[in-house]
């Protein structure tokens, strides 16, 4: 269920190994049972996120292998992704290994879920992108993606402007 790229890499336990910058990234198949969801992981998926997980790995297959920690198999990136795909009935999954200890592996953790948040929206791109998609709400983008709240892309008006929402008085 791997992408072909993982499919035809495959060799000896290491499916692909990436040169990036100087850094080797070794991705390895792991099979899901060894892998231990983060007991204190900080970030939450509600249903909608699940579905929205589900929805791009039905469609794009596995693309991104989960972050763990070595030591402990614990998932410190990709728990939302570990409980999809183990519903999916994967038997294993691509996996990056980091060699850290227990206190960066929580602060990866951290930082791995963080990171995307703090990145801001160009929303006519969205809007343009989302036209193109067939189903976009199979990745997340349903019909109230319209009536999303500006403060859900942090969004942040400037302090010397008044609001310009159509509901507010001028």
């Amino acid at each position: 269920m791997f992408t072909k790229a993982y499919k035809y890499a495959k060799k000896g336990g290491t499916i692909i190994s990436h040169k990036i910058i100087g850094i080797i990234m070794d991705i390895t198949e792991v099979d899901i049972e060894a892998l231990i969801p983060d007991p204190e992981n900080a970030r939450t998926h509600d249903d909608k996120n699940l579905a929205a997980i589900r929805g791009s790995i039905k469609q794009f297959d596995v693309v991104e292998p989960l972050v763990v920690q070595r030591s402990s198999n614990i998932v410190l990136g990709g728990n939302g992704r570990l409980e999809v795909m183990k519903s999916l009935g994967f038997k294993s999954v691509p996996v990056h290994y980091v060699d850290i200890d227990d206190k960066k592996a929580k602060a990866l953790a951290l930082a791995l879920n963080r990171t995307a948040e703090l990145a801001g929206w160009d929303m006519e791109r969205v809007k343009e992108q989302l036209a193109e998609i067939d189903d976009p709400e199979l990745i997340g983008f349903g019909d109230d993606f319209g009536k999303i709240e500006e403060d859900d892309f942090n969004f942040k008006e400037p302090k010397d402007r008044k609001s310009t929402r159509l509901n507010s008085s001028h």
